[in-house]
């Protein structure tokens, strides 16, 4: 069920967040483009963003977040978090989640890179190209982590360390 999907991912990121020493609030759908407020143990605020799948699902990004992925000009910055986490949920619940950190410029750029995987797919014939709400396949997200350290990069977070 996507919503247990998603309550699950959120709840799972506030507790690495809060087990590093940082204080967590969930907006609780209130505000729009930002799952968790938090504080670091400086005192420096942010928001995050988490978009949750369970097992070997594509990730679902959400249509609110199309304008700020496509870049158009009138999308208002404060919509945008200062971070999103992307939380596979393995469907074996013995096994921890995984998590990707990405700043805003990071989300772009792994947007970009599924754009190119679904032109791609579709030149070589496998699937055509449509315009679903935005997602990350899995394979684009683990070819992406592999140029940019991504996985569990909770060091990113202001006033890392934590704790």
């Amino acid at each position: 069920m996507p919503t247990q999907t998603q309550w699950a991912g959120q709840f799972a990121v506030a507790a690495e967040l809060a087990r590093r020493g940082y204080g967590v609030t969930f907006t609780l759908g209130n505000t729009p483009g930002h799952d968790i407020l938090c504080r670091s143990p400086k005192g420096k605020s942010f928001a995050v963003e988490v978009k949750s799948v369970l097992g070997t699902q594509s990730l679902i990004l959400g249509e609110r977040l199309r304008p700020f992925l496509e870049q158009h000009s009138d999308v208002d910055p404060a919509l945008a978090a200062d971070f999103y986490v992307l939380v596979v949920i393995p469907r074996d619940w013995g096994k921890a989640p995984d998590f990707y950190l990405f700043e805003k410029q990071q989300l772009l750029n792994l947007y970009g890179a599924q754009l190119q995987f679904c032109k791609d797919r579709e030149a070589r014939g496998e699937a055509p190209y449509a315009r679903f709400p935005p997602g990350i396949d899995q394979k684009v997200l683990i070819e992406f982590t592999k140029q940019c350290r991504c996985q569990n990069a909770w060091d990113m977070l202001p006033d890392y360390p934590a704790g």
